[in-house]
């Protein structure tokens, strides 16, 4: 409807006749009933956000509370080329840049590790504590997890990658890990 005019206004001396005080209330009435729009809301009104709607659909993220809430996930990626053995330190040192929170620990190898399951380690140097481990099964290339012992990760925090258990018959062979995170 836009903004709310009067129908009639009254000066002194003139008589208020009831079908104009009753058209006046009618526009307030039928305005408040549901058709109040953008224009009769005051840029610093300070609506609550769990009060609005959002159009998910169209790309924003909100979760009622925080409409500057948005969650970016982010991988921090090891490699180590050729045959491993059991070892730390093993790739190189990513540091975090934002406090993050571990989500998933994804593996592969080129070369399936037999006799035995090759066993990686994300390891905070910072904090000195083990955040999780990945499985790689006997015979397979592939595995994640999302089980963690210390998922919080710091900004500043310095990682890396350890090897803790290699194929017994076949050790594996150039393993990658993507240590998936997301923020806040």
């Amino acid at each position: 409807m836009g903004i709310i005019t009067r129908g009639y206004t009254y000066t002194p001396g003139n008589t208020i006749t009831a079908a104009q005080n009753e058209a006046n209330e009618t526009t307030i009435y039928n305005e408040f009933n549901g058709n109040i729009d953008n224009a009769n809301i005051k840029s610093s009104a300070a609506i609550v956000e769990s009060k609005l709607a959002f159009d998910t659909s169209a790309g924003h993220s909100h979760n009622g509370v925080n409409s500057k809430l948005i969650q970016v996930n982010r991988g921090f990626g090891f490699f180590y080329s050729g045959t491993p053995t059991v070892a730390d330190d093993i790739s190189w040192n990513p540091i975090s840049p934002q406090a993050v929170t571990a989500v998933k620990t994804w593996a592969k190898c080129k070369v399936a590790p037999t006799g035995a399951a090759l066993i990686a380690r994300i390891y905070n140097i910072t904090q000195a504590a083990v955040v999780g481990t990945v499985t790689i099964a006997d015979g397979a290339t592939t595995g994640n997890s999302t089980t963690y012992t210390t998922p919080a990760v710091a900004a500043g925090d310095v990682l890396r990658m350890d090897i803790t258990q290699v194929g017994s018959t076949i050790s594996g062979a150039d393993v990658t890990i993507i240590f998936e995170t997301s923020q806040p």
